[in-house]
């Protein structure tokens, strides 16, 4: 028996030291599933049946017709100009789930810096719950302030100088995919999240650690300053990013067909951020 491909194999273990399971379905990879990745090696944690899979449950995605009321009722929303496009293409089916949310008071040091009215709070409520499956939550978070700043939320420690009232909408383009997200959200697990919110899964894989995430400074102007990337709803991957951008390039002609007013609006949040 040849030792060659056993020599072959050991070249192969030297040079790529990673370990060969699918970081979606566990399965062992094994070497040839290994190697017939792009550059050789594993750049995004999928075996070639699950990469293939998630491709093609986007590609899949069935663009439904969207009535001109809601998109005239959810402008009106005091929704952000992107979570109105998130809420926009998950009606329409090209986006799974969408997780949107909105601050309903905000008061610091004794002062209230923004507060909704009842009526505002509603009208979002209502065209939520009656345009998806859904789970709405309201909540109080703690204002902090040390010596590195204020905060809202999150694991800093410091004394609280105020609170903030939120409300989030979880919902989804149909039963099944909101079913999905919920499931995600309650396991806390990152991937399955993403997954479950439409992102490139290359991206997905990229921030959890399966690849590298693009360097957005080493991005021209053109593509830093382009429609695709303002739509970018997270990070990118180093070697994925041009598929990427051309994923998240659909969800742009879309929102500019059926509602140029949002499009404006997303276009001009973003250049403000």
């Amino acid at each position: 028996m040849s030792e060659e491909p056993r020599e072959e194999e050991n070249r192969a273990e030297k040079q790529y030291p990673v370990k060969r399971v699918c970081s979606w379905c566990e399965k062992d990879m094994g070497l040839a599933d290994y190697m017939s990745n792009e550059l050789g090696q594993i750049t995004h944690g999928m075996c070639n049946d699950c990469l293939d899979k998630q491709i093609k449950e986007i590609d899949a995605g069935q663009e439904r017709e969207v009535s001109p009321e809601f998109i005239e009722a959810l402008g009106k929303t005091s929704f952000s100009p992107q979570d109105q496009v998130w809420i926009l293409l998950t009606k329409a089916g090209l986006k799974p789930a969408s997780w949107p949310d909105f601050v309903i008071r905000n008061e610091e040091d004794g002062k209230i810096n923004k507060k909704l009215s009842e009526d505002d709070i509603q009208m979002a409520v209502s065209l939520i719950q009656e345009s998806f499956p859904c789970e709405v939550k309201r909540k109080i978070i703690d204002i902090k302030k040390n010596s590195r700043g204020t905060f809202v939320g999150g694991h800093e420690t410091g004394i609280k100088v105020g609170e903030e009232e939120q409300i989030s909408f979880m919902i989804g383009s149909n039963n099944e995919k909101f079913e999905r997200l919920s499931s995600a959200v309650q396991s806390g697990n990152e991937r399955s999240i993403g997954l479950a919110l439409g992102y490139a899964p290359t991206a997905v894989e990229a921030y959890c650690g399966n690849g590298e995430l693009m360097d957005v400074t080493k991005l021209s102007e053109e593509v830093f300053f382009s429609e695709a990337f303002a739509f970018n709803p997270g990070r990118l991957s180093a070697d994925h990013w041009q598929e990427e951008l051309a994923y998240y390039q659909k969800w742009v002609d879309y929102v500019k067909k059926v509602s140029p007013i949002i499009y404006k609006k997303m276009m001009g949040f973003m250049s403000e951020k």
